[in-house]
């Protein structure tokens, strides 16, 4: 009989711990899931060696499937920023391929290198669009490179505090 007893509190201790242990996984569950919803704050960029002519295409990035940047600022030039660099540079967000419109045109620099800030909302990336620069009448076989920086937002949560 003492043994059926020390059985049964053994269980009914060792239940109540699993019980507390999924309540705590569902707990840290919905901390992730908030944190992986707020938006983050980044600095990206990347860099290409001008052509025989001149001319680069910077592929700076573009938001992830669900998510929206809204870009606060923009800088081009070559890799001193105190250093001016030849050409002209022309900020563009546009599809997956690197076709020139008017449409997709932002912004330019007339002359290098150009740091250039933005309103909130002013400049929205949203998913599958890429943010891109291109450098034209460079130095060949100059590196120019390109920065953004953007804030990174998730559309679900976004969609959500709209419709508040």
């Amino acid at each position: 009989m003492t043994d059926t007893g020390i059985e049964i509190g053994f269980g009914v201790e060792l239940g109540a711990r699993i019980g507390d242990l999924g309540t705590e996984v569902n707990r840290l569950r919905r901390e992730i899931r908030h944190l992986r919803d707020m938006p983050v704050s980044a600095r990206i960029g990347a860099s290409q060696i001008a052509d025989a002519n001149g001319n680069a295409s910077i592929v700076i990035g573009g938001p992830a499937v669900g998510r929206q940047w809204e870009v606060r600022g923009i800088r081009i030039g070559g890799v001193d920023p105190t250093v001016s660099v030849a050409g002209k540079g022309y900020v563009y967000i546009g599809g997956g391929a690197l076709t020139v419109t008017t449409l997709d045109w932002i912004d330019e620099a007339t002359s290098l290198p150009l740091p250039a800030t933005y309103g909130a909302g002013e400049v929205l990336l949203h998913e599958r669009e890429l943010l891109y620069v291109r450098i034209v009448g460079g130095t060949s076989g100059l590196p120019y490179v390109a920065t953004a920086s953007v804030t990174d937002y998730d559309l679900e949560r976004l969609r959500a505090e709209e419709a508040l």
